[in-house]
């Protein structure tokens, strides 16, 4: 007995027989000259004309599936229409280097990035770069936990310069993306983070933030717990990261040339300081550390053509050795916050047998690193 004759019955069966011939015949009754979706539309019309013919009750029952079978055929021609290409994908080891070698480029250029958070003491010991660059690993590797101090990222800048590419992309995989509207309004749906550990807020105008959510961002980047409404309901949403992305500055900037050769270039906020009361404007700025891209740093052509696309593994295997090296350079004392290096040597240790994979490295070797980071951080 064949699969169709045990799922439906033979009521079903012929209904939709008779609607496949009732559809041809009223397809070869259309004009040549309809477009696609004026084809559709004039396919449904009338077939549930014929069938209100025969009986007004019949298009109760079938109308829903007559507009999948329309749907269903048209999307068929389409596919029959177009190619379809499979482009070779380099492995994940090379991808990693790439991503590597570019992410590096990326944010070591002082030239065509600035850093910038409000209170310095949120630094401890460590440089911006050495922040940034252990919070976007952090981001990849953990899932967070209440109150944990950590500023949130906040990427900013010219378009089409790599904060997508290198940032924003090869965390989807962990992230509850919520865009930007022309109200600056979201939908009920918008804090449905279900087992996702990220929010991204993709190119939003940095007046999005100070908007009707202003609250909302303000808990749950201090990872506090904060009570949202979805859909019918409301609930207290777990911990989570928080990574905004925008063509405006939340922070004023000061860009200064390599070497001391020029003059120094001072970027003001985007923030309208007369439309957000000041302390509204610091409570959000102070949780956030930004990223400012002034314009697109100089990478090599043949990285830029194999760069299609990088996903989660990508970034973790590219920045692993450069997280441990600066967790091998500093010591507790030297972090603001201990969840920070808690976080990156949880993160390390998770994606260790990944990176020994990957690379072919020495699992002794890797072990005794993991093991000696354990000790000078005080995690065993």
């Amino acid at each position: 007995m064949k699969i169709r004759d045990q799922l439906l019955s033979k009521k079903d069966i012929e209904t939709e027989s008779f609607l496949q011939d009732l559809m041809e015949q009223v397809a070869s009754e259309l004009p040549e000259h309809l477009t696609e979706s004026e084809r559709n539309t004039e396919m449904i019309k009338k077939v549930v004309g014929r069938l209100h013919s025969i009986g007004s009750s019949l298009v109760l029952k079938l109308n829903p599936l007559i507009k999948t079978i329309v749907e269903y055929k048209s999307a068929l021609q389409t596919e029959g229409d177009l190619a379809t290409i499979n482009v070779p994908e380099l492995g994940v080891r090379e991808k990693s280097e790439i991503y590597k070698r570019m992410f590096y480029n990326f944010v070591s250029d002082q030239e065509c990035v600035s850093y910038k958070i409000s209170n310095k003491s949120d630094l401890g010991n460590l440089c911006h770069q050495e922040l940034f660059v252990l919070t976007l690993f952090v981001f990849a590797t953990c899932r967070r936990t209440r109150s944990d101090g950590l500023l949130q990222l906040f990427v900013s800048g010219k378009s089409s310069t790599g904060k997508s590419k290198l940032i924003e992309f090869p965390l989807l995989q962990l992230a509850h993306q919520t865009v930007s509207s022309s109200s600056g309004e979201a939908g009920c749906g918008r804090f449905n983070l279900n087992s996702k550990s990220l929010i991204i807020l993709t190119d939003i105008p940095v007046s999005h933030l100070y908007g009707h959510d202003l609250e909302h961002w303000k808990t749950i980047s201090r990872a506090e717990p904060t009570t949202v409404k979805v859909h019918s309901s409301t609930q207290v949403l777990p911990p989570c990261f928080l990574l905004a992305t925008s063509n405006d500055r939340l922070h004023d900037h000061v860009v200064r040339p390599k070497n001391g050769a020029g003059l120094p270039r001072y970027l003001t906020s985007s923030v309208d300081s007369k439309r957000v009361r000041p302390e509204h404007l610091e409570a959000l700025r102070c949780r956030f550390l930004e990223f400012h891209v002034l314009k697109a740093c100089r990478q090599d052509p043949e990285d830029l053509r194999n760069s299609d696309l990088f996903r989660r593994n990508h970034l973790v295997l590219g920045i692993y050795d450069w997280v441990m090296q600066i967790l091998v350079l500093h010591a507790p004392a030297d972090f603001a916050s201990k969840h920070l290096y808690h976080y990156a040597v949880s993160g390390l240790q998770k994606n260790s047998e990944l990176y020994r994979q990957t690379f072919e490295c020495s699992s002794e070797d890797l072990e005794k690193t993991m093991l000696n980071l354990k000790i000078n951080y005080n995690l065993l």
